[in-house]
Formats: structure tokens, sequence, C-alpha cells
């Protein structure tokens, strides 16, 4: 959240600088991301007075300015619409630097010689404001430098608020924390003066999903830009100005953290508001233009006939507040974040109002935000009060109330922390006690204060005690456990040795987002859609449940960059994916994903295959060889995310390893994919059991390996797992390694038959094969083959004593 200095200080006392509030925020777990200096002018801007603004000669949009600066009359070729005599106004001479970087130089325009600059707020970095120059408030002295209107320039601070603090989502509440840490009490809210006698409109609430509404009308405002005061703070924050009226909302919405919403009161049919549910089939065209068809799922603001506006989501266009407006009906209200963010989903909108009272608002401050609203209206827009104000209140909830232990207190936080010292740093937050300490565990009883939603149980507390005492007293204890059944301390490293070792076979690591939007059909887990985990309070739909599979965001990423122009993609991601089961906590587990997909560089692999389905095969096995897991073999294996008839695993012993195969068609294509992919998924967790706590050391080979290649034909129905299999158990002690290295099937082989073509190798550790050892070994496979597959001889068998080429 981004706050200015001066903001912060309108409602506590700050440190000496923003350096020492920024530790202290820290300290307090409020950590400060940056610190950022209002702009700094160059001397050489200074104040001028427009003495004379005519037509340019040589062209029909640009003014001949005469400017006096104190020291000379400057002549200024000026192209703003707003220029007229009289103004005073924002100078650049020659040679001044602008904000930017650029040097002004003496240059002719359309023929006529300018001596200067006059300026826009936005060439002068103070806004986004590009309309016209700059006119200055007041009669500044002519030659004064502008950065003299300015001040030294005030810091914004970017806090980093955690999402359970939503209280200090805005100034007034981070300012309260302030307050806490000893900078003394948070100043009062100015006092409204109330004096209009115009009517409110009839409130009826019909819907337990409003909580407490309250109204009120300003009489006589004037709908005009704002004081540039309200503006310079909206736009440091990040918000843009738009009008007075507009503008105060916002500014109490960021000050007290409480949305409101302005009427006009002409446009209240019948003077009667009606918060009700939606009717089927009704419309309403929203501020920003769009229309709506509503259902009774969403919440509206309603007059005598018809939808004024979506409660708590977004005010309606024909209700809205325009430059004729006169009288404004104010709005300040708390509705259900249950019904708030289901309304939210069902029309798709995400606005700063629907977040906050998803979030929950303080019912306490209702009141409060509507006053301020109020009076700042009669400030920076010459309205009037009316007296009359309607409060209704018909689900007053009484406070939270909690127990707190002083031994639990003790053993959590391991320090002891004196009754006193808690009950006064809880104070110091709004936290009252309620009944005093007493009992054999000494235990309390404390009143959360209504702005406070994160507060609800015992550990709640202990941390507010923990925060208020610092952080850094804590002692730093190891306090024994017992054996427990997470990951062995190693596990991080075998990951990112896991990772290396893929990366070393061509492959990029990529990073993706654990929160992840509508989940495809194949991946989703045994259990469907009952075994996602879903956030309850998400920032977007994109962002509403834990990935329960690292393929969809590896395809995506994939998609991009081959969008982007890449020929191949190949990624490697290490990270979590999560299961609702069992309850109450569920389960995650560490996966590490490959895809591949593209077409490889020819220079690199000429007349690859289009198929790589054995390329990621071998890398897979290769990372399993360099973990040391000799012991493996593959078997077909589907699951949805696999096109038909193309997943495999890879075991060993009766654990599954691995698993990979062609990306099933429809999990590519919903990932923005127009092209075959292959992917694989190897278990972390399976992995890091099978890996042999100790390696031995294999000495090189002494004696040359004999190879041979053996072509064989089998029915279509016949997998590589059968026939490695049988290849290993009839080659006897001498073979040392079994590669499928080819598989073809064509029409003169038959419908019903292929071909898989192996390399084999023997070796004998103690002397050197003869060819009859090894032709005696390869007559034994062909003849197991047959038995056991019904394996025919394609081809004879061919030696490769130097290896295949």
């Amino acid at each position: 959240m981004k706050v200015t200095w001066g903001w912060l200080a309108d409602w506590v006392d700050l440190p000496p600088t923003p350096e020492a509030l920024a530790h202290a925020l820290a300290m307090r777990g409020f950590p400060v991301a940056s610190i950022e200096q209002r702009v700094s002018l160059d001397p050489a801007i200074i104040v001028g007075r427009v003495l004379e603004a005519s037509p340019h000669p040589n062209a029909d949009r640009l003014h001949l300015c005469v400017v006096d600066v104190g020291s000379a009359k400057l002549s200024i070729v000026c192209g703003a619409s707003n220029v007229a005599a009289g103004q005073s106004v924002a100078v650049a001479q020659i040679g001044a630097r602008l904000p930017d970087g650029t040097k002004l130089r003496k240059t002719k325009i359309r023929g006529v010689e300018s001596e200067g600059m006059i300026c826009s707020e936005r060439e002068l970095g103070l806004s986004q404001e590009a309309e016209g120059i700059w006119v200055l408030p007041g009669s500044p002295p002519l030659g004064s430098p502008v950065q003299e209107l300015l001040g030294a320039g005030e810091a914004i601070l970017d806090v980093e608020i955690t999402s359970n603090r939503t209280d200090c989502m805005a100034v007034r509440g981070l300012a309260r924390e302030i307050a806490s840490i000893g900078r003394g009490a948070l100043k009062p809210v100015p006092a409204l003066r109330a004096s209009g006698k115009a009517a409110v409109p009839r409130v009826t609430i019909e819907d337990a999903g409003c909580r407490r509404y309250m109204a009120r009308v300003v009489e006589n405002v004037r709908i005009a830009g704002s004081p540039d005061w309200l503006r310079q703070r909206l736009e440091a924050t990040g918000s843009r100005s738009i009008n007075n009226v507009v503008d105060v909302t916002n500014y109490v919405l960021r000050t007290h953290g409480q949305p409101i919403h302005a009427f006009d009161a002409s446009k209240v049919g019948g003077k009667e508001i009606v918060v009700r549910r939606a009717r089927a089939g009704e419309g309403l065209t929203l501020l920003d233009g769009r229309k709506v068809t509503l259902s009774p799922d969403v919440l509206v603001i309603a007059d005598g006939s018809r939808p004024m506006a979506l409660a708590g989501i977004m005010g309606g266009l024909d209700s809205g507040v325009t430059g004729q407006t006169s009288t404004v009906v104010l709005e300040s209200a708390e509705f259900s974040p249950e019904l708030t963010k289901a309304g939210s989903r069902t029309l798709g909108l995400d606005t700063d109002a629907s977040q906050r009272f998803i979030q929950g608002v303080d019912p306490e401050g209702v009141s409060l935000a509507l006053d301020e609203t109020a009076r700042l209206l009669a400030e920076v827009a010459s309205g009037v009060v009316s007296k009359a104000v309607v409060d209704l209140w018909p689900r007053k909830e009484p406070p939270k109330r909690v127990r707190l232990r002083r031994r639990r207190l003790t053993r959590l936080l391991g320090m002891d922390v004196d009754p006193a010292a808690i009950t006064n740093g809880l104070m110091s937050l709004e936290i009252r006690q309620t009944k005093p300490w007493h009992g054999e565990d000494e235990s309390g009883e404390f009143e959360a204060p209504s702005f406070r939603k994160d507060l609800g149980i015992e550990e709640d507390l202990i941390e507010e005690v923990a925060r208020v005492q610092g952080y850094d007293l804590i002692p730093s204890l190891v306090r024994s456990r017992g054996k427990t059944d997470f990951l062995d301390a190693q596990a991080p490293h075998l990951v990112k040795h896991i990772v290396q070792v893929l990366c070393g076979f061509g492959f990029d690591e990529l990073l993706t987002n654990a929160l992840v939007g509508d989940v495809p059909s194949e991946v989703l887990p045994a259990g469907g859609e009952d075994e996602l985990w879903e956030i309850q309070n998400p920032k977007s739909r994109e962002l509403k449940h834990l990935r329960p599979s690292l393929l969809p965001g590896l395809l995506q990423a994939a998609a991009r960059n081959l969008r982007h122009g890449a020929h191949e993609v190949r990624l490697v991601e290490a990270g979590k994916i999560f299961q609702a089961s069992p309850p109450p906590l569920g389960s995650e587990r560490r996966e590490i994903g490959l895809v591949l997909v593209g077409t490889p560089d020819p220079w690199v692999q000429p007349q690859a295959d289009q198929d790589r389905y054995l390329e990621l095969k071998g890398v897979v096995e290769s990372c399993l060889e360099a973990l040391g897991i000799d012991s493996r073999k593959s078997a077909p294996y589907h699951e949805t995310c696999w096109a038909s008839g193309a997943g495999a695993a890879i075991e060993s012993g009766r654990t599954r390893l691995a698993r990979l195969g062609q990306v099933a068609p429809k999990l590519a294509a919903a990932a923005g994919l127009e092209r075959p992919a292959w992917a694989a998924v190897l278990d972390f967790t399976t992995i890091a059991d099978a890996v042999p706590s100790r390696r031995r050391f294999q000495p090189l080979p002494k004696y040359p390996a004999v190879k041979r290649d053996l072509a064989v034909l089998v029915g279509r129905a016949v997998t590589h797992g059968e026939v490695e299999d049988t290849i290993r158990r009839s080659g006897g002690r001498l073979l040392e390694i079994v590669k499928l290295f080819d598989v073809f099937e064509g029409e003169q082989l038959g419908s019903d038959k292929k071909s898989l073509a192996y390399a084999l190798e023997f070796r004998s550790h103690d002397r050197t094969l003869q060819d009859r050892e090894v032709d005696e070994a390869v007559q034994n496979i062909v003849r197991a083959l047959g038995s056991a597959v019904g394996a025919t001889l394609r081809g004879g068998v061919e030696s490769t004593a130097a290896g295949r080429p």
C-alpha cells in the first residue's frame, strides 16, 4: 500500500525521518518495500506571469506569449489551449533540465524563436495531467523557483500489508499501528458541521446481506476539479483524479478503508432506497458503461422502481453523479462478505469496493467514514450537509472476546512476559481486557476491537503480544520434538540436483504460480473437483485454486515461448501440487515436470524424429541413472492427461518413479498449443526413497564391450516393456545394456505387426569376450522372445563392435 508522509502525519506524530518510520514498521511486521522521494525541480524552472497570449503568425494551434519572469520578459511559443494573459505559470528557462532529463535549448518553432517553455504538471513530473499548462494558484513571487512552492517534497512509502490485516490497508489504520509503537494517541477526526435541512430518502433493508446502512444528504454541491492537495495525494498513491465528489469518496476509502457511494439525489425515484435481492432478468448499466443482467444471487440498492447500484460492488450509470448534479445522497454500509463475493463472481466484477467488503469492513467505522465524506464535500465542493441521517443496523453483533492463558503464551513464545506488560501492550492496540488474570493457568479475557477482523483465537492474541514486545526479544531456542514424516533435510539439495541434471540435457528451469484458475479436466485428481483446494478470498478468478498438477502451467509457458518465435521449447519445473484429501488439511507433494515441444535445431539434431517420445524417455532414464537408480523398467500407463495409447510409466520394483507420454490433444489445446507436445512427471518422494544412500565406485571397464543390434517383429499389442524384460531375463550375466532405438510400423510388415530394434551390449569384467559367447547369448534371447511374446527375427543380428553409427 502506498501512502504519503503528510497523509500519515495528519493522523499521528511520526518519527523524524521516513527511514526511522520504515524501521519501526518493519519491527511490527509491516516491512516497507520502498521509500520514494517526490520530484525535485531544477532551480532554473521559475514562476512567471503571462502578459500577452496572441495567436502564432504561422500556426493555428500555437500561441505567442510574453511572459514576465521578474528579471526579464521572455517570448515563448506555447501550444496549450488554456494559456491566457494574467496567469501565473511555471517557466523552464533556457538551460533548465526537466525531470525526464531533457535540457531546454533555444529553438525556433514555426519560424519564431522561443526563449523558454511554459510547463504542464506532467512535464514537471507532478501528475499525469497533460490537458494544458499548470496554472499556479495564488500570486507567487515572479522569478522564484517553483520548487519553493512545492516544498521539499514529501516521501511516499510503499508498505507491505499482510492479507489478514485489512485494518492497516487504510491510512488511518496504519496510523493507529504507528501510534501504538509509542508515537502518542491517534489524532481525532475533524468535527462535522451539519446545518442543512434536506430530507434523507426513506431506507428499507429487505435482505440480511446488508448488516448496516447509513445515508446522508449534501446539498448545493459544485462539481469541479479537486484541489491540489487532494489530487496529488490520490495520484501519488496510484489513483486517477476524476472530480471533487468522486475523489472525496476515493480519498475516504483509502483513509478509512470504508467504501462510500454517492447518488444524484434527483435520480432516486420515489425518494426511497431499498436494499434487496435483484429480481431475475433485471438489468443495470454500470458506471463503466457495461450492461449486466441480474439474478437473485446479487444484492442491489434500488429506488422505488429499479436497481440503482450493485451493493458493495459498483454503482449504476443512471443514478450516478454528473456535472449537473447539485445534491448527492451518500451511502455508507456494511454488506455480507459472502454475498458480495458471490455477486462479484457471478458478474465477473472485481472492484476496490468489492475487495474491501469481501475482506470485511469495520461496522463501527461506517458512521465515521460517512461523516468524514460529508465534511470533505462541504470543504472541497462547497456543499451544505443536512442534519438528518439514516442509520439502520439490524444485525449488530456483540464484540469478540478471546481467552488468553499466560502459561500458553510463555510456552509458545519461549519467554516470560509480565501480566501487566501483556495488558498494557494489548491495550496499546485497543484490545481491552474484560476479565482479570485468574486461575492456575493465569487466564484473562480480552475484547477485540471491531476493526480487527483477524483476532479470533488465543494464538492471535499471543502474536500481538510478540509484536508489541518485539520479535527481536524472543529467544532463539531449539525445541526438541519427535520424529515426523517430513522429508529429509537433504530434500531441497536433491531437488536442485535433479533440476541441474535435467538442465544439462538442454531443459530450461521454470517457476510458475501455485495458484491457478479453472483446472482442465485432464489433470483433475481421481476424486474430481471435490479434490481441489479452493482459496476463500482469491485476488482474481485466475488465482482461485491450488494447482493439482504442474502440466498446465508448463504447457502454457511452452505455448507463450512458441508464440514469441521459439522453434523448440524444453522446460522443467520442480514444485508442489495439492489435493484437498485427506481432510481436514489435505495433502501436498513435490513433483518435477518436463515438457518437450517444437522442432529441434537441424544443426544439433539432423533428421530428428517428429515423435519425441523416445528422446524424452531417454532423458528421464538418464536422469534416474545419474541419481544411482539402476534397477528400473517401463510399462504402459494411461491417464487422461496422455494421448490414447501414448503414456508410459517408469517403475522400480512396484514403485512408480515417473510417468510420461504425448500430451492429450485437448489438454494441449487448452494451454494454447497447436502442435503435439510430450511431457513427463517425476514423483520426487518415490525417487528420493529409491536413491541409494551410498553409491559404490564403479571402476572403468578393462575389457571392451561387444555390441549387437537386434530387430524383431512382434504383434502391435506387445509392449516394449514386455520385450525388454524378456531380453534381460534371457541375456544372461554378460548382457549389460539394452536400449530401444527404433520402432517401425508399415504396410510391408502387415497391419498387425511392428518392428522393435534394440542395441545390446555384452561385457565380461575379467576377459575379452569371444564372438561365439555373444552369439550364443543372442540366440537364447531370440528363442526366449519367440516363446514369450511370439517375436520373430527381422533381418538377422548385426554386429556393431565399434558401436552403432
